[in-house]
């Protein structure tokens, strides 16, 4: 909506940049935190998440939008696996390694929760400045931030690799695997990019900012309500019974 006469191709071309520099940085993201600690990763990742909101909020042309979704998923790779390993690591100087799985999903269950209210509340702002739910979100991304600069990295933080990370592909390489992450990959990504055009779609319908808020609060609550369950879950079915699922 920030970029005026978006086109679905327009949606195209920065989600696309987004996800190969998603692909690029997924994969060094765990070589860059074995080299300089999970802290300073999760710091960096805070950095580039900030960038990515900043330019959202100054510019209304696609090459800076391109930029911004490049500084947007490279945030999110560095961030994704770095921060579990991160916590597992906490928990296990606590002495609390059983309890990573049921901590995670209430985390994650309640952040979900917070982000019905932010998501149905944001397009209401859009009424008073179509910018002002990005400078809102930029406020937030400044907090969790200094959030990550006070975190205590744990002593323990994993078995820390000296092999190059050409090396460390090659040493993970399974057939078995690759297909199975080959096919997994494929279907989240379809899923993933195909959500950058749910909102365009949705008023294509006619349908107001505000309900499109309201829709997509409700598929935060269900992100809850499986969230919060987690642990049950995890006890009744398999995770590989969850993966055929």
């Amino acid at each position: 909506m920030t970029l005026p006469s978006t086109t679905a191709q327009q949606i195209g071309i920065y989600s696309a940049a987004g996800y190969l520099a998603s692909f690029v940085f997924e994969i060094s993201s765990g070589y860059f935190a074995d080299r300089f600690g999970h802290k300073k990763t999760l710091v960096l990742a805070k950095l580039l998440m900030i960038f990515s909101t900043f330019l959202f909020v100054i510019t209304d042309s696609l090459p800076f939008f391109v930029l911004g979704m490049v500084f947007l998923s490279t945030s999110f790779a560095f961030a994704s696996g770095i921060g579990p390993a991160f916590m597992h690591d906490t928990l296990i100087q606590m002495k609390r390694e059983k309890d990573f799985t049921r901590v995670m999903s209430k985390m994650g269950a309640y952040v979900s929760l917070i982000s019905i209210f932010l998501i149905i509340s944001l397009p209401f702002f859009t009424t008073i400045d179509i910018i002002l739910p990005l400078k809102i979100s930029l406020a937030f991304d400044v907090l969790g931030f200094f959030a990550v600069i006070l975190l205590v990295s744990p002593k323990r933080e994993g078995e820390v690799s000296k092999d190059s990370m050409i090396k460390t592909i090659k040493d993970s390489s399974n057939p078995r695997f690759y297909w199975v992450s080959l096919f997994m990959g494929l279907i989240s990504r379809f899923v993933f990019a195909t959500a950058n055009y749910k909102e365009v779609y949705l008023q294509s319908l006619d349908y107001s900012v505000i309900l499109v808020g309201f829709i997509m609060g409700l598929s935060r609550f269900a992100w809850f309500l499986i969230g919060n369950d987690a642990r049950i879950i995890e006890k009744r079915i398999s995770v590989k019974s969850l993966l055929r699922l």
